[in-house]
């Protein structure tokens, strides 16, 4: 069921008619022709009111008939290109290609023609490949909204995006690239309609990375909570960061623990804490805390940095700080939060995906 005809050669895209259009040619009874085979069809709304053409009767026509969703996001795409100023083509071919809508524009001298293809039923990985090579060898870009993926890696050679239609028939688009390629629930995915994804496309707002990069400042909140000495029994104050997200240049979320070995360590997180035991607010609840630094442990037999007593320097050693972190979950234990912005330092996190900003400030792109 296309969605584009020829009637007294002129090209008809069904997407692109208004309804005063539209209902004069049915009125009319406009008898179009079909340029998948040339046959004779008529204008047809579908009961989810979407535009497009029939075959007037069966014939030996090879296209293979689209489901609505396939037809709702080619008329999606369609309206957004146009919008974006694009001259627009739906069922296009050229040799040995036949995209869903093409989208054509001069641009700064140069005709660029990017093509979508909506890949509502299965498609292998090998001919994925090979349809995007078609389109590579004639110049043209090729995005690729699939229902299911092919494949579990991000590729910069066929921008693959993740496409479905929710419980009110409007098209989304997986916008967060985490998510989406680890097939995390739909729930911790962040989606956008498919008709501003299109314009976001077109603007440039994409770029493929080959590593997340994190900003530089990161909110965090650091909680201090009593412990007990296990050596002389002196009750006095630990940390440990709660899970906020760590938020990436294009802002995609992280937490800490994902990005950092014992973040609580980390020497700006330190500092930033004993910032915190300066403040009114820490002087008011009485917290102490001992010194941060490599002690050694009969039970590892060996010396790692860790938190102690004040009074006596014994060590609080792992296993009985992710104990008490535990315990934090479920008990009504005492807790004293501090909401704070800290500078830190992060490693870059080797995960390609293609980076959306609507600033252009890409995770690959260089430090201004």
């Amino acid at each position: 069921m296309p969605l584009r005809a020829i009637l007294d050669g002129r090209e008809l895209l069904a997407p692109l008619l208004s309804d005063e259009e539209w209902n004069a040619l049915k009125r009319g009874k406009a008898k179009v022709t079909l340029p998948c085979c040339e046959a004779r069809g008529y204008l047809r709304t579908s009961t989810r009111g979407i535009k497009h053409f029939v075959h007037q009767k069966k014939g030996e026509c090879t296209s293979k008939p689209e489901t609505w969703q396939h037809r709702l996001c080619k008329t999606e795409i369609a309206r957004a290109c146009q919008a974006m100023g694009y001259d627009v083509k739906t069922e296009a071919s050229g040799e040995n290609w036949r995209a869903d809508v093409l989208a054509t524009k001069q641009i700064d001298g140069k005709l660029v023609r990017v093509a979508f293809e909506v890949q509502w039923s299965h498609q292998t990985l090998e001919e994925t490949e090979r349809r995007q090579r078609k389109y590579a060898e004639d110049g043209i870009q090729c995005y690729w909204l699939f229902k299911k993926f092919p494949t579990s890696e991000p590729r910069r050679d066929i921008p693959m995006f993740q496409l479905s239609v929710n419980e009110s028939e409007q098209p989304l688009v997986i916008t967060d690239r985490k998510s989406m390629y680890s097939f995390s629930t739909a729930d911790n995915r962040r989606s956008s309609k498919l008709s501003d994804f299109i314009a976001d496309i077109l603007s440039g707002y994409f770029k493929f990375c080959e590593s997340y990069r994190f900003e530089r400042q990161q909110k965090i909140r650091i909680r201090f909570f009593p412990v007990n000495c296990w050596k002389c029994r002196q009750k006095h104050y630990i940390y440990h960061i709660q899970n906020q997200p760590c938020k990436t240049r294009c802002g995609e979320d992280f937490d800490l623990q994902q990005v950092a070995i014992d973040p609580q360590f980390l020497p700006e997180i330190v500092a930033k804490a004993r910032e915190c035991l300066e403040t009114p607010k820490a002087k008011r609840h009485k917290i102490n805390m001992g010194a941060i630094k490599p002690r050694y442990s009969k039970t590892v037999g060996d010396s790692y940095t860790s938190f102690g007593c004040p009074r006596c320097g014994a060590i609080f050693g792992n296993h009985f700080y992710f104990d008490e972190i535990c315990n934090l979950e479920y008990e009504e234990t005492e807790r004293i939060d501090f909401a704070t912005i800290v500078d830190l330092s992060l490693e870059d996190k080797d995960i390609p995906h293609w980076c959306y900003s609507r600033t252009r400030h890409f995770c690959c792109s260089p430090d201004s």
